[in-house]
This record gives structure tokens, sequence and C-alpha cells, in this order.
């Protein structure tokens, strides 16, 4: 039901991350454990490679799916190492 929702976000993801369809969404996880530590500092230059990266990512998800968006749950909030996209299906 979610297959090409779940390749767009497994595309925005680092590649060790993996994806699954859910009832009601998508479900992402890091295979290493690692997460994403995100500890950008807004008076910093912004480095693509270790900044901000969880902000892009949920900003990308908000603009793609708009309205259908119900939420972005992280099970593991530090580092977002797991968590489920929550989407309305497609009408």
């Amino acid at each position: 039901m979610f297959k090409k929702d779940l390749e767009f976000i497994k595309s925005i993801l680092p590649k060790r991350y993996n994806c699954e369809p859910r009832e009601q969404g998508v479900h992402c996880y890091d295979l290493t454990g690692k997460g994403i530590n995100d500890d950008h500092m807004a008076n910093e230059p912004y480095d693509p490679k270790y900044d901000n990266q969880w902000a892009l990512i949920c900003k990308a998800i908000k603009q793609k799916f708009g309205d259908r968006l119900m939420e972005i749950y992280s099970q593991e909030a530090a580092y977002h190492s797991r968590f489920t996209v929550y989407l309305m299906p497609l009408k």
C-alpha cells in the first residue's frame, strides 16, 4: 500500500537505514543502531555531512506528503535510529 512512499523515504535517508511498510505508513530503522546525531548550532555554517540531517529529513517528508502526513514518530528520540512515518492512504 505504501510502496512508493517507502521508496521516497528510503531515498532521503542514509544508506544504513532500512524501511518497511506498516499498516499506517513506513517504519525505518538504522541497521547499525547509530542513528542521526544532530548537534548543529544555529550560528555555525551548515555542513551537509554532519549537520541538521534530521530536520532536513522531516522537512522533505512534510513537503512530499503534505496533508497525508499524520505524524513522524521517533521510537528512539535522541538519535532517531527507529522512527515511523504515519500517512493517510491515497484516495
